[in-house]
């Protein structure tokens, strides 16, 4: 940014965007409310606007090489179509009843659903500088209910989850990539 604009980085001040601390939790487990899932299922969450710019159908694939505890559920609204070409990605790798789709929610629900879950998947294709530098909100709503997140090696995504410890940051976004380390978490 300082590059770009020719401006001094010493006047450039990172605002990390943590949800407030005074959320009060519904208690409810909403995902296995919604989807009837047992306790042992493991969530995997990916949240947002669902596109083929998050990493979604390797995550797809990916569910066909881990057991069937493990659920994959994609929260938020798709592109036109493209949730069509979700059903049928899903139908391909076999994976039916173990990934679903759920409908945006509005925003004051979500830290409920993403308390709910076990696993964040937070993934980017370095298609701009803007993917390439990210930290989204969502990534910081799994932080802020504890939750390990699994995401790309950008460097916006590195200072936080690597550094931190809060997960796993994979140069190699690949299904085997993600199903590895979904199954070390």
């Amino acid at each position: 940014f300082a590059k770009k604009y020719d401006i001094d980085p010493a006047r450039i001040a990172l605002v990390e965007n943590f949800p407030s601390e005074r959320y009060e939790f519904s208690g409810r487990d909403r995902l296995r409310e919604h989807f009837s899932l047992d306790q042992d299922a493991i969530i995997l969450l990916c949240s947002g606007v669902l596109g083929p710019e998050h990493n979604i159908e390797n995550m797809i694939d990916g569910m066909a090489l881990l057991d069937s505890r493990f659920v994959l559920v994609l929260l938020g609204p798709t592109y036109k179509g493209y949730e069509r070409a979700l059903a049928g990605r899903i139908s391909s790798a076999g994976v039916d009843g173990r990934v679903m789709l759920h409908p945006a929610i509005p925003n004051r629900d979500m830290l409920d659903f993403v308390r709910s879950s076990d696993i964040g998947l937070v993934f980017y294709k370095n298609n701009s500088l803007n993917t390439y530098w990210c930290a989204s909100n969502k990534l910081y709503e799994f932080i802020f209910c504890h939750k390990p997140v699994i995401t790309n090696d950008y460097p916006g995504l590195l200072e936080v989850v690597a550094r931190n410890h809060l997960g796993v940051c994979l140069p190699d976004t690949s299904a085997p990539a993600i199903a590895g380390a979904v199954r070390r978490r």
